[in-house]
């Protein structure tokens, strides 16, 4: 049975190239900003561009805030893409409001000495941390090779307060960042999958077989 993989829509999404990217898969991806129909997806995912401190205000305006944490709770596959990423912390540089708190830890902003801020293009990832249970996060990088570069666009990044979440790393100057963290039922990818090529396919692909 195929599983229900739900967008959420809170006004800072990126929805047409990650509609596009399931749609050449050949799956079927609802975006939606009904908490309903949110509680109800076999799979969730968070997309996100733009600031910290709306799309708070946002997700607690649409009650989906509350949702996710349920959904949290009950095990239930959720992808944080970027911003959708860094919302699922507990705070964040960039804004006052505080984030989900379903992983602890903050955002940051690059340091200053970093290179031109933001970054936006192809950067490599390293797996670390993969002796792991088979959660979420290791059958999203399921034969995904760490030779492939993936596209990054963003300031700040994620810092989590137990380093073995951090899944992936990369680089930007002399800065090493988490590229994907994950615990339990979510994962969390500083990359944008919908615009990383076959690997990124290959990644949304892998999360759709987890709800199903």
């Amino acid at each position: 049975m195929s599983g229900k993989v739900v967008i959420v829509d809170y006004g800072v999404g990126n929805f047409f190239n990650l509609c596009k990217a399931f749609r050449h898969l050949s799956i079927s991806a609802q975006i939606s900003s009904d908490p309903g129909t949110v509680r109800n997806a076999d799979g969730i995912v968070l997309p996100g561009v733009g600031n910290f401190g709306e799309a708070i205000k946002n997700l607690k305006a649409q009650g989906i805030d509350s949702v996710l944490r349920e959904c949290f709770k009950d095990k239930k596959p959720i992808l944080g893409i970027c911003l959708g990423m860094h919302v699922l912390f507990e705070e964040s540089e960039e804004a006052s409001e505080s984030g989900l708190g379903l992983l602890k830890g903050k955002v940051e902003r690059f340091s200053a000495d970093s290179e031109v801020v933001p970054l936006i293009g192809w950067n490599n990832i390293s797996f670390i941390n993969q002796d792991t249970k088979n959660d979420v996060g290791a059958q999203l990088f399921q034969d995904i090779s760490d030779t492939v570069p993936m596209y990054f666009a963003h300031s700040y990044f994620v810092r989590p307060f137990d380093e073995r979440l951090t899944q992936a790393v990369s680089k930007y100057g002399s800065q090493e960042f988490p590229a994907a963290i994950r615990k339990d039922n979510v994962v969390g990818l500083q990359f944008h999958p919908e615009l990383s090529g076959v690997g990124g396919l290959s990644m949304l692909r892998n999360f759709f077989r987890v709800t199903s």
